[in-house]
């Protein structure tokens, strides 16, 4: 009872939100709505209780959501980690932080296998989460080191430009530089979900935020 209560809550909760589905060959939600960052912790524990009860974990997993490992650039950091941070925690999560500098130079194999060390140091197992929180960098850092780490493990995308909500975040694939050349090196993904908050739009300079839109009427 108890399980199908979680699952009925989900659903209402799909119901409220603008909710864009994806049909890949993992579905995936993208959640919409202003404010949608405060309620990320509430949304990601229920997805995975969700996915643990399809996958039989058992009730016990059910009750411990796990961990978090937030990745994020040092500028999205000073508006929008704590935010997230509390409201993962709220979710029932235990959070860590991994911190980048901003910019291509931090899109690198490098760049990754220090996340995937950073994860092994903090215990991550194959049912824990990561959770990329920025623009394009990020989601691709955050997507490729959730296809190998472990064979493979869940993560969330939340874009914080409208570039990234356009394009990284729902494309299904993840790149990272090599000294060779740009995205040289991908992994098809899903995401477990990408949550969408239009409101941290409003913190991006204006020829970044006007030169995002320009994606969607090419």
């Amino acid at each position: 009872n108890r399980n199908r209560a979680r699952s009925s809550k989900l659903n209402k909760l799909r119901d409220k939100l603008k909710t864009v589905h994806v049909p890949a060959k993992r579905e995936y939600d993208v959640f919409i709505e202003h404010g949608l960052l405060d309620r990320s912790g509430e949304i990601i524990a229920r997805l995975r209780a969700e996915e643990l009860f399809e996958k039989s974990y058992g009730e016990g997993s059910l009750l411990s959501p796990g961990k978090i490992c937030i990745v994020t650039d040092k500028t999205v950091r000073g508006y929008y980690l704590e935010e997230l941070r509390v409201s993962c925690i709220g979710g029932g999560f235990r959070v860590c932080n991994f911190i980048i500098e901003g910019g291509e130079n931090s899109k690198l194999m490098q760049s990754s296998g220090s996340l995937a060390e950073f994860l092994g140091e903090m215990g991550f197992r194959k049912d824990d989460i990561i959770v990329g929180l920025g623009g394009g960098v990020v989601m691709d850092l955050a997507g490729f080191t959730a296809s190998y780490y472990l064979g493979g493990i869940d993560f969330v995308q939340i874009p914080t430009t409208v570039t990234a909500a356009l394009t990284s975040s729902v494309s299904g694939k993840s790149f990272v530089n090599l000294f060779e050349g740009k995205n040289m090196a991908g992994a098809s993904i899903e995401p477990l979900c990408v949550i969408c908050d239009p409101g941290v739009f409003d913190t991006l300079p204006s020829d970044v935020y006007h030169a995002g839109f320009s994606l969607a009427i090419r």
